[in-house]
């Protein structure tokens, strides 16, 4: 039966020599723990996993498709990365709004998860916070209800008010959605795997 995600000894090679991974994962739902330091690879393998980069080598398959190669299987995976990337003069709900029409969810509403954040939504995001501006990253990220969520150290950039509801909301998600989260300190909630990432950034 074809696995949601199937990544099969994926690796990622630098110009440097540097190879991180490999990384094999096989899931529908739950949420895993990509755990590993600093410079392991955790955030390149990521981007791998939602179609921005190909791999080096080994493969991954959502649906039994290429991310990489799939434009309607990138519309099923959504990443929360550890910086800011959305336009600073949209507002949080043109954020959302915009994120929900490119997958093609118009219908989609992110009103009761920006309450539940405490987020205005006509704050625009060139005036918010730090913990506001990442609040407002993560409703985007939800829009149209991807399939699955890639979370880089999320719990590290997210305040304290943002944690508290996530927590709550990985906990309600794990039985129908796929969530990986990178983080090199133990997360605040329960996982259903852990996938080790310590030791695997080595010459090439």
């Amino acid at each position: 039966m074809t696995a949601l995600l199937d990544v099969n000894a994926l690796t990622v090679t630098f110009n440097t020599g540097v190879t991180v991974g490999p990384l094999s994962l096989r899931r529908d739902r739950g949420v895993v723990w990509l755990r590993g330091a600093n410079g392991s690879g955790k955030s390149t393998l990521l981007r791998c996993l939602c179609g921005e980069r190909p791999a080096s080598t080994g493969s991954v398959r959502i649906a039994g498709e290429d991310p990489f190669e799939s434009p309607a299987v990138r519309a099923r995976v959504s990443l929360v990365g550890t910086a800011a990337e959305l336009p600073e003069y949209l507002t949080v709900d043109e954020a959302w709004r915009m994120m929900a029409s490119l997958r093609g969810q118009r219908g989609w509403s992110g009103t009761a998860l920006r309450d539940a954040l405490d987020l205005p939504g006509n704050l625009a995001l060139r005036h918010a916070s730090s913990g506001q501006r990442r609040r407002a990253e993560l409703v985007a990220a939800l829009a149209g209800d991807p399939d699955i969520l890639l979370m880089d150290e999320v719990f590290t950039t997210l305040d304290t008010t943002g944690c508290a509801v996530l927590s709550e909301w990985l906990d309600s998600w794990r039985s129908g959605r796929l969530v990986v989260i990178t983080s090199h300190t133990p997360l605040p909630v329960a996982v259903d795997e852990e996938v080790d990432l310590r030791r695997t950034a080595v010459p090439a």
